[in-house]
């Protein structure tokens, strides 16, 4: 990719939208990490303020790290109690219809706890300052985010950028491998990205890239191919603006 181009259009882009100052859920994972340097880089470190949401677990250690080294105010908001409170009180609102508190909710929940918990922030800093989302092109494909959670943001920086094009971006901008390398984990299970979806991210991106106008890519795998033509898919609704009926 051109780092020098991209960065251009990156600066330009923000001053367009006045953002004066980035507020960003810092979680350790290389996709927060590479956006709170970019927003470091054009905002300074004074404008910029990490925000570490855990539940029922300490800050992530890398979170912490980046933070120091990129020497920005941080604060913490645990939503453990939040989470389970209301997982316990929808449970037994779904009883009364006769459903279960089901698995992917459960998992969902947190990412829209810890969105509401930015907005709240961002809001309390003044005017100017706005939530920067960390999704990235790969994800943002098969639909790898929380519909009004990580999926909601003012500024999406990196949203137009692959998990190949981030690591080759996180390095020229600075940063030390650490902090860009990272196995993509989604913090909301004990699994890896990978594992989860069933391929690789040098797949998904093998794939992306070779997609153009109605002509589907290939990883070169036609199985892994189907899953990810299907993940892209049933996911559309992510993508997409909110329906509505013109009258």
């Amino acid at each position: 990719m051109n780092c020098e181009l991209y960065l251009e259009r990156l600066r330009e882009k923000i001053m367009a939208l006045g953002i004066k100052g980035a507020v960003i859920g810092l979680s350790g994972g290389k996709d927060s990490n590479i956006v709170a340097k970019l927003m470091v880089d054009i905002l300074g470190e004074k404008n910029v303020l990490g925000v570490m949401i855990p539940n029922s677990a300490e800050n992530d250690p890398m979170a912490i790290e980046l933070a120091t080294w990129l020497e920005i105010n941080t604060i913490t908001c645990d939503i453990s109690y939040a989470f389970q409170s209301l997982m316990n009180n929808i449970s037994l609102g779904l009883t009364d219809v006769k459903k279960q508190f089901s698995e992917d909710a459960r998992i969902n929940l947190a990412p829209r706890l810890r969105m509401s918990v930015l907005y709240a922030v961002a809001q309390s800093m003044g005017n100017g300052w706005r939530v920067i989302g960390t999704t990235n092109r790969s994800e943002n494909y098969i639909g790898w985010l929380t519909k009004w959670g990580d999926g909601g943001a003012d500024f999406e920086p990196i949203i137009n950028l692959t998990v190949r094009e981030l690591h080759e971006l996180g390095i020229y901008i600075g940063l030390p491998e650490k902090f860009v390398t990272r196995v993509p984990v989604d913090g909301l299970t004990p699994k890896t990205d990978e594992d989860r979806f069933g391929f690789t991210y040098n797949q998904l991106d093998d794939y992306i890239e070779s997609t153009y106008n109605n002509f589907k890519g290939t990883c070169g795998d036609k199985e892994i191919d189907a899953k990810i033509e299907k993940m892209h898919r049933i996911s559309q609704h992510k993508r997409v603006p909110i329906p509505t009926v013109e009258y």
